[in-house]
């Protein structure tokens, strides 16, 4: 499943909510959750323009694994998401509900000193499909600057 924002442009004064954001248009930016196969929305929350990506992200990952929980999916769910919603809140949500994840991170200079750690030996598999790229490595470093190594995985693509 994939999580992400956008903005959706409005015309007109009148447009409640509507603010001008990154892209200069007015518009309002809504939290999407699609299915990764088919680009079927299976979940959607309007936000006021001035919202910022990971605004009520938390809220929305549980609100996607209850509908589609509800819808009858009994698999294992995958959140795919972009930095924006890189936060501690948003992995408690999604190992919560024993959803597995693979958020995007920005490339700080903490993160390039984890990523430069990681052993060049092949590491065990992601739930994600990119994973299997020959410069891809999953590694047992914190999901978070400054926490123990728990359950999750962080994975790093060189290159």
């Amino acid at each position: 499943m994939d999580v992400d924002s956008t903005v959706c442009e409005v015309h007109g004064y009148a447009k409640q909510g509507a603010a001008y954001g990154y892209t200069h248009q007015l518009g309002l930016p809504p939290l999407l959750a699609t299915r990764a196969d088919t680009g079927e929305v299976l979940h959607a929350r309007m936000r006021k323009g001035t919202a910022s990506t990971g605004r009520g992200a938390q809220r929305f990952v549980r609100e996607t694994i209850g509908r589609v929980r509800r819808a009858g999916a009994t698999g294992t769910i995958v959140f795919r998401t972009d930095s924006g919603f890189w936060s501690a809140k948003v992995i408690e949500a999604c190992t919560n509900h024993d959803a597995q994840f693979s958020i995007t991170v920005r490339r700080t200079s903490k993160i390039v000193a984890a990523i430069d750690a990681i052993d060049d030996e092949p590491g065990p598999t992601s739930p994600t499909p990119r994973a299997a790229e020959p410069r891809s490595r999953v590694s047992d470093a914190p999901d978070r600057p400054g926490a123990a190594v728990s359950a999750s995985r962080a994975r790093a693509r060189r290159g």
